[in-house]
């Protein structure tokens, strides 16, 4: 008989609600993404995903953010390249 041993790496997710109770969520890497800046360990609920495209599209690049980093983000690459989020029923912002 041959045996195997197999390691997991879990993580919990590290956001804490306004009450002070810490999310209970938990699971491998896939589920739990580090914020880009902090290093916070945050599940799908917690963190935002901000994909940014070079101009052909060719390129993209993901980042995981936690609330707090996703508009100090945001802002930079605003203030960088202008607004450019796309607009409903508009195309692209000017």
């Amino acid at each position: 008989m041959s045996k195997k041993t197999i390691t997991v790496e879990m993580y919990q997710c590290d956001f804490e609600h306004e009450d002070g109770t810490r999310c209970e969520s938990e699971g491998e890497r896939q589920g739990i993404k580090p914020c880009a800046l902090c290093r916070k360990d945050l599940c799908s609920r917690h963190y935002e995903q901000v994909s940014v495209s070079s101009r052909g599209g060719r390129e993209t690049l993901i980042y995981h953010f936690c609330e707090d980093h996703t508009k100090e983000f945001m802002d930079t690459i605003i203030n960088a390249f202008g607004d450019t989020r796309p607009v409903a029923y508009a195309g692209m912002a000017k």
